[in-house]
């Protein structure tokens, strides 16, 4: 509990002198868009200098990463950083190493570029780029990936529109369908000779027994 404080106006902050002879820095920021509640940055030390240090070097991180705004808008890999953070504590951990790798591959592409300064162009230039290297699946997932980054920038309100929204997501062309050509379960049994004979390791299943049946069943309705 403070001994005595200071009160400021709103968005300056305040200095608190606590009775156990520390200091506290705390400024109060925007409601939290999501539930309306108040939010506070706070940072406290044993000196009024070392809690005013701590208290900018919040400031620094919170504006570098977008959470505050600042001078400038963040560069667009410092906010991958920080939705990355929290993207990490709602998913498993083998899709948020998916993500992560998705995104980080981006960033090397338009990672330098301000928040505010991305433009479709940007997106298109990111996938041409990877591109080169991917399956065009791998590519769509990427994309995929930063759009949903950017949506959630666009929710903070740190950018007008999602860029994404404005470019094509890169196109996949269907799989094709491979059917087996009528003499080729026959042929798949007889290139397993003496299936019945003693071997080597664990009983077969039942479901490896119904499939042998299946391909059995194909290969007998061919015509000889």
């Amino acid at each position: 509990m403070a001994a005595n404080g200071r009160r400021r106006t709103k968005g300056s902050g305040s200095i608190i002198h606590r009775r156990d002879g520390s200091w506290e820095f705390r400024r109060e920021i925007d409601p939290d868009p999501a539930t309306g509640r108040r939010r506070f940055i706070t940072a406290k030390g044993k000196t009024k200098a070392d809690a005013r240090e701590r208290f900018d070097a919040r400031i620094a991180e919170m504006e570098r990463t977008g959470r505050l705004p600042g001078a400038k808008s963040p560069l667009l890999e410092d906010y991958a950083e920080r939705w990355l953070e929290e993207y990490r504590l709602n998913v498993k951990p083998t899709t948020y190493r998916t993500r992560a790798g998705r995104i980080h591959a981006c960033m090397q592409v338009i990672g330098h570029v301000r928040l505010d300064e991305l433009n479709p162009d940007h997106i298109r230039r990111c996938m041409r780029v990877l591109g080169k290297r991917l399956a065009p699946s791998t590519l769509k997932d990427h994309y995929v990936s930063l759009k949903m980054m950017l949506d959630q920038a666009e929710l903070e309100e740190l950018i007008p529109v999602d860029p994404c929204r404005r470019v094509k997501p890169p196109r996949v062309e269907p799989a094709e369908t491979r059917m087996l050509s009528p003499d080729q379960p026959k042929r798949l049994i007889e290139a397993v000779p003496n299936r019945g004979a003693k071997r080597r390791g664990p009983a077969l299943t039942v479901d490896v027994d119904e499939s042998w049946m299946l391909l059995f069943e194909l290969a007998r309705s061919q015509p000889a």
